[in-house]
């Protein structure tokens, strides 16, 4: 362990003194890079990288210096892996090799925030991807990450002053596709829940989650809502599925199911950053893989659908501290997923793995 935290350190002033570079497809910054820019700069790193890719509107100010990137010179590089693939505005895709040729004296990191986790990765350059799920191995040299916190949404949340919490059980999602289980949820749970709590469905025009009085509802109400993804059951007993899905099937594997995939959401890291009581499934039960894994029934409430209404009944429970429980996933959220510890988090793991 020593020998770890003596890597870590070097490789800390390694990065301070050679910055950390970001390669982004088509102007569109990678949701991680969001969090790992602002967290390598407030830990005194410089990151560089076009300015004119930062969303502002999602992100806070900008913490890159705008140059070139600096493949030859930075102690780091990160990758949106969709500039490898060239997925983004039809960009042009970046060579694996390109980045292979760098040597060992530049370390390379991609980055995966896509919806599945059914994306064959390299196997000889680390890659951080969301939505990891145990119960389905995809070849590659996979680290399980997430969504965390933005870097704007502590600051937002800190300037609301809201009121005191209500019964209320907020239930906001902005309609999309492919969320098999917050359909199936919605169904079945939410009417149980409506027969005893009043239910909060409005939506803020435009994008909700940068508006200041969905921050200030999250804050307010006793419980959120925050479940998401999509199961999908083990194809390996089907054999035109197998077929059809080749590419993937002989690289992956099943490990159990069915597999919920996109299940890392937006609304799951700021209802907990708000103190609200936040619902979603097990994680643990269902695969779900991060790299600081919360407490079920007291960081959040992890409900077990061969047990619902088991859970509801727990959930709106006297005897339950949903006050406790909400506090309990602000601390935890603040402390493991803020764009400080993220960053930290990405150092250490490279000097764990033996890196810089």
């Amino acid at each position: 362990m020593n020998d770890a935290v003596d890597r870590a350190e070097s490789l800390f002033l390694r990065l301070r003194d050679q910055g950390v570079s970001f390669m982004v497809p088509g102007g569109e910054f990678n949701v991680f890079g969001l969090s790992l820019a602002r967290g390598l700069v407030d830990l005194g790193i410089p990151c560089f990288g076009q300015a004119s890719d930062w969303p502002v509107d999602r992100g806070g100010d900008c913490p890159l210096i705008d140059a070139p990137i600096r493949l030859a010179t930075s102690g780091l590089v990160v990758v949106d892996i969709r500039a490898i693939q060239g997925r983004a505005n039809r960009t042009e895709p970046i060579a694996l090799d390109r980045l292979r040729k760098l040597g060992p004296e530049r370390l390379v990191f991609l980055l995966d925030t896509d919806d599945s986790t059914n994306r064959i990765t390299p196997k000889d350059i680390p890659t951080l991807v969301s939505h990891e799920n145990r119960l389905f191995e995809v070849e590659g040299w996979r680290l399980p990450w997430c969504f965390g916190l933005m870097p704007s949404t502590l600051p937002k949340i800190e300037r609301i002053n809201p009121g005191p919490r209500t019964d209320v059980i907020n239930r906001a999602f902005t309609p999309s596709f492919h969320q098999g289980l917050r359909d199936h949820l919605d169904a079945i749970l939410l009417p149980r829940l409506a027969e005893r709590r009043p239910i909060d469905r409005s939506l803020d025009p435009g994008t909700d989650r940068v508006r200041t009085a969905y921050m200030r509802r999250l804050s307010e109400a006793d419980i959120c809502l925050a479940y998401g993804g999509q199961f999908m059951p083990d194809i390996t007993s089907n054999p035109f599925l197998m077929r059809s899905q080749a590419a993937l099937m002989n690289h992956a594997q099943f490990h159990g199911g069915p597999v919920l995939f996109r299940w890392d959401s937006w609304r799951f890291w700021e209802s907990l950053a708000c103190g609200a009581a936040t619902v979603h499934v097990d994680l643990e039960k269902y695969g779900c893989h991060l790299p600081v894994m919360p407490t079920n029934w007291v960081h959040y409430v992890g409900l077990d659908l061969g047990n619902l209404e088991r859970d509801i009944d727990r959930l709106l429970s006297p005897e339950t501290d949903r006050r406790a429980i909400g506090e309990a996933g602000r601390t935890w959220v603040r402390q493991h997923y803020s764009p400080v510890a993220q960053a930290f988090r990405l150092i250490s793991s490279l000097a764990l793995a033996g890196r810089g």
